[in-house]
């Protein structure tokens, strides 16, 4: 559908320049040749390769897939016209890691929809609620689930309460085991909040936690989208 309607862009409207958005590298290739030309951005916010390899470890280093993904990637890259990222770091990384000038690449802050995350009234409370703290994501190893897993643990004979919203797979069934395991109670676990729910329960908690928190390079090297959601 996205590559049938940028056909019609580019025969209908004639674009001086193309953005091609997060997670647009499976289609990088096709997109490249509909916009032949004309100058084409590549959102690099992330890399699949740094992902598959280094953080979530689905590929072992040095093997067949291993250099396929890299040499895609890396050819991609090299056949943008500009490169966004979202920190400085990440530039310096991915200008090492792939072998691309530093020039080529620009860092650009990211933010949020401010339709719909903007400051709100604190939520009014019960005299003596327990202090509500909020996270909520996909529970990638940068985000460091361990690490809220264990301060939900200290603090359950505290007055405080974790609203912990998302995850998936064999990350979420980790997650789960380890609350059985050490008894954690002051968890209230939800699999999913619509998007436009989300701002009602930022608002709501007393504390955001936006991380990341694992002990990843990814997790060093990023500002996660929803510390702008909650700032």
């Amino acid at each position: 559908e996205t590559l049938l309607r940028l056909l019609f862009a580019r025969i209908g409207k004639q674009p001086d320049g193309y953005i091609l958005g997060f997670r647009g590298h499976e289609i990088f290739w096709p997109v490249r040749l509909l916009t032949r030309g004309r100058p084409l951005i590549l959102d690099q916010m992330m890399s699949p390769y740094d992902s598959l390899t280094r953080e979530r470890k689905a590929i072992s280093p040095g093997g067949l897939l291993d250099r396929l993904v890299y040499t895609y990637e890396k050819s991609a890259l090299q056949a943008a016209d500009l490169i966004l990222t979202d920190t400085r770091l990440h530039q310096a990384y991915f200008s090492r890691l792939f072998g691309i000038s530093p020039t080529k690449i620009q860092p650009v802050c990211m933010s949020a929809d401010e339709g719909l995350f903007f400051p709100a009234p604190a939520a009014e409370k019960p005299s003596g609620s327990p202090f509500q703290v909020l996270f909520y994501g996909s529970f990638l190893p940068l985000h460091g689930m361990d690490v809220i897993l264990n301060a939900a643990l200290r603090l359950r004979d505290e007055p405080v309460r974790f609203e912990i919203i998302g995850g998936k797979g064999r990350n979420l069934r980790r997650f789960k085991r380890t609350i059985r395991q050490y008894g954690i109670t002051n968890i209230q676990y939800r699999s999913w909040v619509d998007y436009e729910e989300l701002p009602r329960h930022i608002a709501q908690a007393d504390l955001c936690l936006a991380g990341p928190f694992g002990n990843t390079g990814q997790a060093g090297r990023i500002i996660t989208g929803k510390a702008f959601q909650c700032l």
